[in-house]
C-alpha cells in the first residue's frame, strides 16, 4: 500500500530535502508552498500524513485536516 504524505513548507530548498528523506522511505510525497494551497490539496488528496513548518497558513490546513481527513500532523522544526 502506497503511503502519502502532503509536505507545507514555503522554502523549496527544505521542500527538496524533506521531501528526498520521504521518497528514499517510499512515501509518495505531495509538495504545497502554503497553507492556502495545501487546503486545496487536502480537498482531493487522501494523505496519510501531514508535515508541515510553523505559519498561521499550514496551522489553519491542519486544523481543517483533522476535522475532515483525520490523517496524523507532524510539525517540521523551522530551519530559518
Amino acid at each position: 500500500m502506497d503511503r502519502k504524505v502532503l509536505l507545507i513548507e514555503d522554502e523549496s530548498l527544505i521542500r527538496e530535502i524533506v521531501g528526498d528523506y520521504f521518497k528514499r522511505e517510499q512515501w509518495i510525497v505531495y509538495e504545497a508552498e502554503n497553507g492556502l494551497q495545501a487546503l486545496e490539496m487536502l480537498e482531493k488528496l487522501d494523505a496519510d500524513l501531514v508535515a508541515r513548518s510553523s505559519s498561521h497558513q499550514s496551522d489553519e490546513a491542519c486544523r481543517r485536516n483533522r476535522r475532515e481527513r483525520r490523517a496524523p500532523s507532524e510539525f517540521l522544526a523551522d530551519f530559518h
